[in-house]
């Protein structure tokens, strides 16, 4: 494992992120599997673990807890967070963290950050005083660093750095949103603060993890050796020196064992690495996809429930013309109540989403393309200039009753994971 200097700490260049841990066929999380994926990313050096006071509701957090409760504390290294869409009290607040403190099964939390810092949320931070709280706390050894999540422009990026005393940055960093959410722009500016940066999404959610058309055999091509399509992200973000960590939303054991085989024989992304990867932002960005990358936030919000990332990832897959099938298969196992077509445009989504999406907007894209699908999957056959010939023998009937299926109708939380296995297998 490579590690990074800050604060006197090693830290490793691999984190481990708890916002999509690994589910069971319930869509519950897979205990079992979820503790041997931390117990070999741990045996192989990686100390950084990600979490959130809201990921998966709390659970997050106590799963987190649980898993490195058999570890020794003192050798790793826990991130959470706070989100502040309203303005909290102080007693709200220390609740909070005392709670995050159970859930975590430890005294103290190495590092501590406001939750996706944006406009909307950002007065909210400041009336709270929730930097004082924890500047507080950091002063007594409770927590040992104060940072920030940000999802917002490079301007207002100016307007936090100078705020308060940051102790590091954490920003959505790869080489998709070097120029989509202008990245780049954010990178230069905390880097100028000599400021260190703990790099979110950088596959943005697996997306660059399933590169469409011929991107794969050009990164390799390109390459010395052949990789994951994952890997080339995560070098990719790792090659810049001020960044302290990497993380990564780890979701089952070949993920964990390609990141750390990527960072053990780490090398920087090379000129003609770096040719083809702007090839595959080209590719990606033609493909007209919703650049959604299924963090649920959304769906917190949404009055109606509707599961967006489901609803987005489906509009994605349903491109390829060869699956449309499959695709109306998907859509007819979820809840008729979480549909697209239940939104009522009140926009009270779009705050709690750090990709920026315009999400009323994208479901109703999705409306007329499930209109489209299905007008095209019910148009009549062309009919056969010869008369079918009858059978002259009745039809059998079958003696056994018909078996009903013993598994349940799989659930809406857990579609979105099975859409990303099934269709990045067509």
């Amino acid at each position: 494992m490579i590690y990074r200097k800050f604060k006197g700490d090693d830290i490793s260049l691999l984190g481990f992120g708890f916002l999509r841990p690994p589910r069971n066929k319930n869509g519950e999380i897979d205990f079992g599997h979820l503790q041997n994926m931390v117990d070999y990313a741990i045996s192989h050096g990686v100390n950084y673990f990600d979490t959130a006071y809201v990921y998966l509701g709390g659970k997050s957090e106590s799963a987190l807890g649980r898993v490195l409760e058999k570890h020794d504390r003192s050798k790793l290294f826990i991130a959470t967070k706070q989100m502040m869409f309203k303005c909290l009290s102080i007693n709200e607040i220390e609740s909070i963290i005392q709670r995050q403190l159970i859930r975590l099964k430890t005294d103290y939390i190495d590092y501590y950050l406001f939750h996706m810092v944006t406009r909307a949320s950002w007065d909210n931070f400041k009336k709270s005083r929730l930097y004082d709280i924890l500047r507080e706390k950091k002063q007594k050894g409770q927590i040992h660093g104060i940072g920030f999540s940000f999802h917002d422009t490079p301007e207002f990026l100016k307007d936090v750095l100078a705020e308060y005393d940051w102790d590091f940055a954490q920003i959505q960093l790869n080489y998709l949103d070097w120029s989509v959410q202008k990245a780049k722009e954010q990178y230069e500016i905390i880097k100028a603060k000599r400021i260190p940066i703990v790099v979110m999404e950088p596959v943005r959610g697996g997306a660059l993890a399933n590169l469409p058309g011929n991107c794969q055999a050009k990164l390799n091509e390109a390459s010395s050796e052949s990789a994951s399509a994952a890997s080339y992200a995560i070098r990719w973000a790792a090659s810049f020196p001020e960044v302290l960590c990497v993380l990564s939303g780890m979701s089952d054991m070949a993920q964990v064992s390609d990141n750390i085989e990527t960072i053990k024989k780490f090398k920087p992304i090379n000129n003609e690495e770096q040719t083809a990867i702007d090839e595959c932002i080209k590719a990606i960005m033609s493909t007209g996809d919703i650049l959604c990358s299924g963090c649920g936030y959304c769906v917190a919000e949404c009055p109606k429930n509707i599961d967006i990332p489901t609803m987005f990832s489906l509009y994605n897959s349903a491109s390829n013309v060869a699956i449309k099938n499959k695709w109306l298969s998907f859509y007819g196992h979820i809840s008729p109540g979480r549909k697209a077509n239940n939104c009522t445009n009140c926009k009270k989504c779009m705050p709690h989403c750090p990709q920026l999406i315009d999400i009323p907007m994208q479901l109703e894209k999705i409306n007329e393309k499930i209109k489209i699908l299905k007008s095209s999957n019910l148009r009549p056959r062309a009919k056969s200039q010869e008369p079918r010939a009858k059978s002259q023998e009745p039809r059998a009937k079958s003696q056994e009753p018909r078996a009903k299926s013993q598994e349940p109708r799989a659930k809406s939380h857990s579609l979105y994971q099975k859409i990303r296995a099934w269709f990045s297998g067509s």
